[in-house]
């Protein structure tokens, strides 16, 4: 078992990186599965705001590359919300039932925001509950369901590195 939480949490996120890139958990019957997007979600509800804007920028961009849509979609999103769900969190206890409906939520924002988009450019004709019965409502469910899988993975490394990081800070 690898105990240095930083490579735990950097092989994790490679890991769901090329998943999502395969495409082999990307639709699996009525659920979707974006793996790389709930990590980062679940990582800036533990990391501080700078921190959080670097992972999300990096990830959106990423994301963009894999995806293959226009280059931004995904970077300007997960940028700042991100950010956004980092400020917010300190105020939170971090537990499982935050972020499991947070992922959730997230994804299906998320949707809503790439459906938004796309009717403003008209790139969709497809119907408001279109939308919603076959984007939001499976990538939420997909979200939440895959949240409680990366929750045991992800969490206990990233409390570690928080603490490290308080300790750090009590020092100087």
């Amino acid at each position: 078992m690898i105990q240095n939480p930083r490579l735990k949490l950097t092989l994790l996120y490679i890991l769901l990186l090329v998943l999502d890139w395969t495409g082999l958990l990307s639709s699996t019957g009525f659920f979707h599965v974006r793996l790389t997007a709930l990590y980062v979600v679940i990582a800036a509800l533990f990391l501080r705001p700078a921190p959080a804007l670097v992972l999300g920028f990096g990830t959106g961009l990423l994301l963009d590359i894999v995806f293959g849509r226009f280059v931004g979609l995904e970077t300007f999103f997960w940028t700042f919300y991100v950010s956004f769900l980092s400020e917010v969190a300190r105020f939170f206890y971090r537990s499982i039932f935050l972020i499991v409906p947070l992922a959730g939520f997230s994804l299906a924002l998320f949707d809503l925001y790439v459906d938004g988009l796309y009717r403003l450019f008209r790139w969709t004709d497809a119907s408001f509950v279109f939308i919603i019965q076959h984007a939001v409502v499976p990538d939420a469910l997909g979200g939440m369901i895959s949240a409680l899988i990366l929750y045991p993975l992800m969490v206990p490394a990233l409390r570690t590195l928080m603490q490290e990081r308080d300790v750090s800070h009590e020092e100087v």
